[in-house]
């Protein structure tokens, strides 16, 4: 399954890395259309969908990172007064998983 959250070129290169029959769900973006279209012509199941605020929804998701049912890959967590940092390595292209910033003062 392919959440994406980010869409463009970086969304057209997700779709390689998925297997059959994988899910692909787009959040609206210019190119979500495209994407779309693209994972279908690849044999996926690919939709749009819109996204609210909906503290219900989050803590479900929350729950679901916490018993592993949703997985996310953190690549690297950086202090806040890191951030620029963790911009650079998102500009790199060669970033894999989540980069997360630390709020703690």
């Amino acid at each position: 399954m392919l959440i994406d959250l980010v869409g463009g070129e970086a969304a057209l290169d997700a779709l390689k890395c998925l297997k059959d029959n994988a899910r692909v769900i787009t959040v609206p973006t210019l190119t979500a259309e495209l994407i779309c279209e693209k994972a279908k012509l690849l044999g996926f199941e690919a939709t749009g969908m819109l996204v609210d605020p909906n503290p219900e929804q989050l803590d479900t998701m929350l729950y679901m990172v916490s018993v592993g049912l949703l997985k996310i890959e953190i690549q690297h967590i950086y202090s806040l007064v890191d951030a620029a940092q963790a911009h650079e390595q998102i500009e790199s292209g060669h970033t894999r998983g989540k980069l997360l910033l630390d709020m703690k003062c």
